[in-house]
């Protein structure tokens, strides 16, 4: 039996493993489709307490057409912060930096007065905002997220 992939597509995106012997390569593809109004996201779990001394998270992405992307940390309790990267159509990977202290609440997070607590963090998504943003011929992306990992923050 093979391990459970342990992310969770919402808004009808299609989702694989990357398997590679390079650890920077191993990740996620998903394949939907962008289109008007339409929000697509992966969501990952992370137990409770996991991220504690964790201050940034990094990754690689491409999108075979271009992409407004969201990463959001989610906490216990209702804490979510985002930032935003926008990826060309090109398809090329992309080095991602998130530095946790870079990252703001989003609109319908409960915590606005403090930043983010990588103790709290219970849930990282990536969320494809391109149909929120004005596309309104649908269009069939491929996106890619490998060497995803958190590290000390510098």
């Amino acid at each position: 039996m093979r391990p459970q992939l342990g992310w969770i597509a919402l808004g009808g995106a299609t989702l694989r493993r990357l398997p590679s012997r390079v650890p920077d390569e191993r990740g996620l593809e998903a394949r939907y489709e962008q289109t008007a109004q339409r929000i697509i996201a992966f969501m990952r779990p992370i137990p409770r307490g996991k991220l504690k001394g964790m201050g940034r998270l990094e990754a690689g992405l491409a999108s075979t057409k271009g992409a407004q992307i969201v990463v959001q940390l989610e906490e216990a309790g209702g804490g979510k912060f985002n930032s935003t990267v926008e990826l060309p159509e090109e398809g090329a990977k992309q080095a991602l930096t998130v530095d946790f202290a870079s990252m703001t609440p989003a609109d319908d997070s409960t915590v606005k007065d403090r930043p983010i607590d990588p103790e709290r963090i219970t849930n990282l998504v990536i969320i494809d905002m391109t149909g929120m943003m004005g596309r309104t011929t649908p269009v069939a992306n491929t996106l890619t997220v490998t060497g995803l990992r958190f590290t000390p923050a510098r």
